[in-house]
């Protein structure tokens, strides 16, 4: 439970960290006067955000798990009790 919890605060600083970029590229943006400027402001603001979600998209393997025990053996396969190397919860 207490991955869970993590994720969704994680989740929602991300939301709040990208309006704050956002709104700082809107102050930027009044600042400047010329197209090219604004042009190359909004080039900048969007490879950075490109990068953030690069960083966000990371995939879990197998290898982060831990098995803890095989609960069950059926026809299809095992159920085992798994443990997330990265935090306490157990799946």
């Amino acid at each position: 439970m207490r991955c869970i919890s993590v994720y969704i605060v994680r989740a929602r600083t991300y939301g709040l960290m990208v309006d704050y970029r956002r709104i700082d590229l809107e102050t930027k943006l009044v600042q400047l006067h010329t197209p090219e400027a604004k042009e190359r402001e909004i080039r900048k603001y969007t490879k950075s955000e490109s990068q953030q979600l690069r960083l966000r998209r990371t995939k879990i393997k197998l290898s982060d798990f831990r098995t803890v025990k095989v609960i069950g053996k059926g026809a299809f396969g095992e159920v085992r009790n798994f443990k997330l190397s990265i935090c306490a919860g157990e799946y």
